[in-house]
Formats: C-alpha cells, structure tokens, sequence
C-alpha cells in the first residue's frame, strides 16, 4: 500500500514539472531588458517582462504593443507601431502614419529617429 501512494506522490510532483515546463516553453517567458531603446518605459538591466508567447498564435497585434522579437542569439524588445497596409514615414525625427504625425509622448525629447525613411506595411503582417 505504501508503494502504491509513494508511486503517486511522485507521479503527481513528475506532472506538476511537465506542467511548469509546459507553461515556460509555450505560455510565458521572463526576459530581461537589454539596451536603452525602449527608455524611460524600460530600463536597461533593471526591468523584467513577463513575455505571453501564446498571444502571438492568439490575437493581433496592436499600435503601442510592446513585443519581443528574437534576432540572431538575442531578445530585442520594440514597441508595435506600424499595422498591415499602413505606410509609414520617418522625416526629420517625426513619425508619420499613412502622412498623419504620429505622437509619441512616452519619448524623452532628446530621442531622436535616424534615419529619414519610408516604409509600406504588407497586409499579411
């Protein structure tokens, strides 16, 4: 009797670790910011994000989302500013959405967006 409960101890604990890895592969990530693109919302090596991997199966995508886009060995973190069939254009560190001035307040000043540049959004992004 002891064998058949010591059995399922640790067939309940061995299911809760599949279950954690489970959510750690394909539900959330924790990732630490790198870099000072996304400053002041997120600060170099002081602030986490919590990463919800299932959204990007799930929803679309929206304007002033922040994701996470892996590059090469590395995570960047970017905020979503352009949609599908939308043209946008960088002029004199202004953005512009389909020639509309795009606003973004949670910028410091001093940032500036180099260089001038046009570019049109598939429909299928």
């Amino acid at each position: 009797m002891n064998m058949k409960k010591d059995y399922k101890d640790y067939l309940k604990i061995f299911l809760v670790f599949v279950l954690v890895i489970m959510i750690r592969v394909f539900v959330i990530d924790v990732i630490t910011v790198e870099g000072i693109s996304m400053y002041p919302t997120l600060n170099e090596y002081h602030d986490k994000v919590i990463l919800e991997k299932y959204k990007q199966f799930t929803d679309n995508y929206d304007r002033g989302d922040i994701v996470v886009v892996k590059l090469e060995n590395r995570n960047i973190i970017k905020r979503v500013i352009g949609l599908p069939n939308e043209t946008i254009e960088i002029k004199n560190s202004d953005v512009y959405i389909n020639g509309d001035l795009f606003e973004e307040p949670y910028l410091d000043d001093s940032i500036k967006t180099y260089p001038d540049m046009t570019i049109k959004i598939p429909s299928d992004s």
